[in-house]
């Protein structure tokens, strides 16, 4: 059997990826590596780890593993259908945010048909990549461009991205979101998706490596 991908366990979770059996990275490298494009690269740095474990569970299915541990999958991505021409791009943003979201700003207000969001930073060029971020997001929402698909809220909200209404302005700092829809579950897909945002500006790469739970539908 042919092998498409090798993902090695790093410290204690999660991975680093190689494109080869023939030539895994090493477990203390640090580094994430899709193909021919390299995502993160700083042995031994946190944020690296961090990086190369946010790759591998989000785009490849992964689970947790020991240190060392060589996860070997055969055949095309798990439960994908492969990124598009502005994923790549879209990942490095994502990262840029989650490594000094500690810049970052963030007031959510539920509404009767959605929420509105405002995020921003005193930050000049994080700005610039908040606002490229966020419209980048906007346009998977309107084009049906699905992203995180492993998540189950994710996946959910990408279902119904067809009922979704989605206003973007600039602030002085940064962006106001407002979303809405007039279906009932897509409102509390909506909802539940900024507290999760929120949560990813919180806690970082720790809560992104998790899944999240689709919401009930009010009755």
């Amino acid at each position: 059997m042919t092998y498409s991908h090798i993902v090695v366990a790093l410290t204690g979770s999660v991975l680093a990826i190689g494109s080869a059996v023939g030539n895994p990275l090493g477990a203390e490298d640090a580094t994430a590596v899709d193909g021919d494009h390299q995502f993160a690269s700083a042995p031994g740095d946190e944020s690296a780890v961090g990086q190369a474990e946010h790759l591998a569970m989000s785009e490849y299915g992964a689970v947790e593993a020991s240190p060392g541990t060589v996860l070997a999958f055969a055949g095309p991505r798990l439960g994908r259908r492969g990124p598009d021409a502005s994923h790549a791009a879209d990942q490095q943003l994502i990262h840029r945010l989650l490594d000094e979201r500690d810049k970052i700003v963030r007031h959510v207000r539920n509404l009767p048909n959605g929420v509105e969001t405002v995020t921003e930073t005193d930050d000049d060029a994080l700005r610039t990549v908040l606002v490229e971020h966020v419209l980048s997001m906007s346009r998977r929402v309107e084009d049906v461009r699905p992203i995180r698909m492993r998540d189950p809220l994710f996946r959910a909200l990408f279902g119904r991205a067809d009922q979704i209404d989605m206003r973007v302005e600039k602030t002085k700092q940064g962006v106001r979101v407002t979303e809405t829809s007039t279906d009932p579950f897509a409102v509390q897909l909506i909802q539940a998706h900024a507290r999760v945002v929120s949560l990813f500006i919180k806690s970082g790469y720790r809560e992104v490596r998790k899944n999240h739970p689709v919401p009930s539908p009010n009755t």
